[in-house]
């Protein structure tokens, strides 16, 4: 049996224009509450390798780059110094904010739906509750026009599949996380930033990539960009 090389990362992508899936500390919290290695092993047979950014092979991709282990004692620390405390049932609040979240993915794929039970009781042990409302995936991925749910930016959380499909990222990264990618009625719901994360600092990278000619520099200037997106945890690559 011969195996390859896949690009394909399954992703979790916090809406951060989302009351509680824009607060920072929920998406770090939930980042090392993610057992991503046990998803692996348990759910996968260990035929592949938990992921730290979109780009996880080719030229581009950077070499050190890691996300947060599973942790989930560090996890409770982060939500409570940041006043997520827990109610009666558990679940955290803020402000009068619950910790609740929706978690989306596309209906009848069962290797998803199996990830989001490990998602809704690892991160419900955190305090933070996790709703699965899955979606045909027409639903999910349909234009702005025809209410498209990424589009739309209605979830909290998204398990879907990203990745780049050439050998070059500027272009993939460009339309997954300028600002100009937020998909909106200003510009007819074009790009694909479903995490609404709006970065100038990001766009001036991205800008800087795409007149360089030194693919080492170009290289630098992605793990850059990768790096501040792990550090805003906007993402979590959860397998490959």
């Amino acid at each position: 049996m011969l195996s390859a090389i896949s690009p394909a990362v399954e992703t979790l992508a916090f809406n951060l224009a989302q009351p509680v899936s824009g607060d920072i500390a929920i998406r770090r919290a939930l980042l090392l509450a993610t057992p991503k290695a046990g998803i692996v092993e348990k759910l996968l047979f260990g035929r592949t390798r938990p992921a730290a950014t979109e780009v996880p092979y080719g030229w581009a991709a950077p070499k050190a780059l890691a996300q947060e282990g599973y942790d989930p004692a560090r996890a409770r620390d982060v939500l409570e110094r940041a006043g997520w405390l827990a109610g009666a049932d558990g679940v955290r609040a803020k402000a009068g904010v619950r910790a609740s979240l929706r978690i989306v993915s596309t209906t009848g794929n069962r290797l998803r739906e199996q990830i989001e039970q490990v998602l809704v009781d690892e991160w419900r042990a955190i305090g933070v509750e996790a709703r699965i409302q899955n979606v045909p995936n027409a639903t999910l991925t349909g234009s702005w026009q025809s209410g498209g749910l990424r589009k739309r930016g209605e979830f909290d959380v998204l398990l879907a599949q990203t990745g780049i499909t050439g050998a070059d990222p500027q272009s993939y990264l460009a339309q997954r996380h300028r600002c100009e990618a937020v998909p909106r009625a200003e510009n007819n719901g074009a790009g694909s930033n479903y995490e609404r994360l709006c970065d100038p600092r990001i766009d001036a990278l991205l800008d800087e990539a795409g007149r360089t000619l030194d693919p080492e520099r170009r290289r630098a200037i992605y793990a850059d960009v990768l790096a501040t997106l792990n550090e805003r945890a906007a993402l979590t690559s959860a397998v490959l």
